[in-house]
């Protein structure tokens, strides 16, 4: 995994962790580093997997690291000798699958949780990451796609046989319910009209603006921002003209 920041893959991975019988599989997390204002989601968990951290697997594409990350994830690999190498997130994807290739392991898998297939970067480099998924997905022995629509897109691309992959839905633990006017008192909420609720990183691909535009016609329902990100700043100072919009952070 590119890095176990607070977010989807990494709350996955970690039900994945605890999920499987530890005296059945081995399981071994190999993950880059948050960044310097990301909260790091495994910090506070005691995982039944050895964990091991590779300073150079990060984000931030750059060329010298990214030969760096590959070489480790090979020297670890060859160490591990594993069954099977799943791959989470879009940097640790490409370079795990390589690295996987290169050491000869048996099985490779693949997570999609998303896709950079459109959205984020010019054309050109769009089009250099749609090659380099569809060259490894010839090399990955199935997918897992998280949403219908994901894997739609991906398949359209020729990046994903729909023969060899499934979608998934991300799971979340069920947990007791709540007094009802307890939990608006602490959110600081109305209780006596309907509450809609996005939960989520606070990023321009998950579109906070239309959750706001919703909001704005639709006075008479109050909306929860549950999440953080780099347009917290901007969600906060457009929500301040709407008295039915709350932010509640992480």
């Amino acid at each position: 995994m590119t890095r176990t920041n607070i977010g989807g893959p990494s709350v996955m991975l970690v039900d994945l962790l605890t999920g499987l019988d530890s005296l059945e599989f081995k399981q071994v997390v190999v993950r880059g580093t948050p960044h310097d204002d990301e909260g790091d989601y495994f910090a506070p968990r005691d995982l039944a997997a050895e964990v091991v951290t590779l300073g150079a697997l990060r984000r931030r594409v750059g060329g010298l690291s990214e030969l760096r990350s590959l070489f480790e994830l090979v020297r670890v690999l060859r160490r591990l000798q594993p069954d099977i190498v799943h791959t989470h997130m879009a940097k640790a994807g490409v370079l795990g699958r390589l690295a996987a290739i290169l050491s000869r392991v048996p099985i490779r898998v693949h997570t999609y949780h998303g896709h950079l297939l459109h959205g984020y970067f010019s054309p050109i480099v769009t089009r250099l990451v749609t090659l380099t998924e569809r060259m490894l997905g010839r090399f990955t022995d199935w997918h897992l796609v998280v949403g219908s629509q994901t894997r739609d897109d991906l398949c359209a691309a020729d990046v994903v046989d729909e023969s060899r992959s499934t979608v998934i839905v991300p799971a979340a633990p069920l947990i007791e319910p709540r007094d009802k006017y307890e939990a608006c008192r602490q959110l600081g909420v109305p209780s006596d009209r309907p509450l809609v609720g996005f939960v989520g990183r606070l990023t321009a691909i998950k579109r906070p603006d239309r959750f706001l535009a919703l909001a704005a016609t639709r006075t008479d329902t109050h909306f929860v921002f549950v999440g953080d990100g780099p347009l917290r700043g901007a969600v906060a100072n457009q929500a301040r003209a709407l008295p039915n919009v709350t932010l509640v952070g992480w």
